[in-house]
């Protein structure tokens, strides 16, 4: 089987509305190879394969994607890597294109944890970038002078550095983005809108903070997550997952972000275990949304082109043609295109989040954008 070959055919492309995807957000879990502490209790101490992956999103024309690093156990953060790069990613036979590997943001040592797979040329071929999670730390984890040295250090070597955090710890980000532009960010799940649980004071906060990243030319939004994701959400609780629960915060990231620092991901198979939740249903949402605000160009951006660039993907057999024709240097000159989110004073002590007020309330209504 050629690389990158599976997925729809194109007349079922066409009839069901199928549009190529580069997930660069899945989690495979073999355990036997490494313990995760992040998906030990969630899939209840099953191992989730390429081959789950594959029948898992079979509905989909995934053409490549990503592996995001599992919370391993410590002592297993390199045995996660090197057994993903090593042993799945070559492979013909799956769409594994490459690897956002486990590290300690706020250790000295964590050059020493990125130089065991860069310094390996088999693994650092696979080898994208790096995560902590941040989201279970304390405030400001993410920000410490350790932390920034680390990705000032990643950027060096060329690695992307992947943030999942708290949303309303999401500003404290934005000045370890200013002091390393050599460095580029991705923010994981629109910046952490699992946490947000519709509540108004973390939506505002994460608004606001989304406005000011989307105007960094060096920080990239990874639009994936669903709402339950993080558990304790109320309103999946009671009523189960809908794509009503996130349209507003997809469509404000979209808005933030200009269509050249977007990316998709579907958080497999962490999607699989929120009550109710839809993966078809969700990529479907997205696409919607999507065509709202940019029309097919930014729809084309979102799910496949982008994250080809970013992560450096060639592909080849059928799907070769997705494979932008020059892989330009990561998004270091594009252009923000200017979104703001207008306070509405006079409804400063209602019941109406920010959010809902742009949205519902705003002059630019949902139904302009269609």
């Amino acid at each position: 089987m050629l690389r990158g070959s599976r997925g729809a055919r194109p007349a079922e492309r066409i009839t069901r509305n199928i549009i190529a995807v580069v997930d660069t957000h899945q989690h495979l879990w073999y355990k036997e190879k490494w313990n995760s502490a992040g998906l030990a209790e969630l899939c209840n101490q099953k191992s989730h394969t390429t081959e789950n992956y594959q029948k898992g999103t079979d509905f989909l024309d995934v053409i490549a994607s990503v592996f995001v690093e599992t919370d391993a156990v410590k002592e297993d953060f390199a045995k996660e890597t090197s057994f993903v790069t090593r042993e799945l990613c070559p492979h013909p036979d799956n769409v594994t294109m490459g690897v956002v590997g486990h590290v300690d943001f706020n250790s000295k040592q964590m050059p020493s944890q990125v130089n065991r797979h860069t310094n390996v040329p088999e693994e650092r071929k696979y080898f994208k970038g790096v995560r902590d999670i941040g989201h279970i730390q304390p405030p400001g984890y993410l920000a410490t002078h350790t932390a920034v040295d680390n990705y000032q250090y990643c950027g060096d070597q060329g690695l992307l550095v992947e943030i999942i955090t708290r949303p309303e710890d999401l500003p404290l980000i934005i000045p370890a983005v200013k002091a390393c532009r050599g460095t580029t960010f991705v923010l994981n799940h629109m910046g952490g809108v699992q946490g947000l649980k519709g509540i108004r004071e973390k939506e505002n906060v994460w608004a606001r903070a989304m406005e000011k990243l989307g105007e960094e030319f060096n920080v990239i939004c990874k639009i994936s997550g669903m709402a339950g994701g993080w558990g304790d959400d109320p309103r999946v609780d009671a009523n189960g997952w809908s794509f009503d629960l996130q349209e507003k915060y997809v469509r404000h990231a979209l808005q933030c972000f200009s269509d050249t620092k977007i990316i998709f991901g579907t958080d497999w198979p962490v999607c699989d275990y929120i009550k109710g939740a839809d993966l078809l249903n969700y990529v479907e949402g997205v696409q919607s949304v999507a065509k709202e605000v940019g029309g097919q160009y930014t729809e084309r951006r979102l799910f496949y082109e982008n994250a080809l660039n970013l992560y450096a993907m060639k592909l080849t057999g059928k799907n070769e043609k997705y494979t932008p024709k020059e892989m330009q240097e990561r998004f270091t000159s594009q252009n923000y295109i200017s979104h703001k989110w207008p306070e509405k004073k006079q409804m400063a002590l209602g019941d109406m989040s920010m959010v809902d007020m742009y949205w519902n309330v705003g002059g630019m209504n949902r139904s302009t954008l269609k």
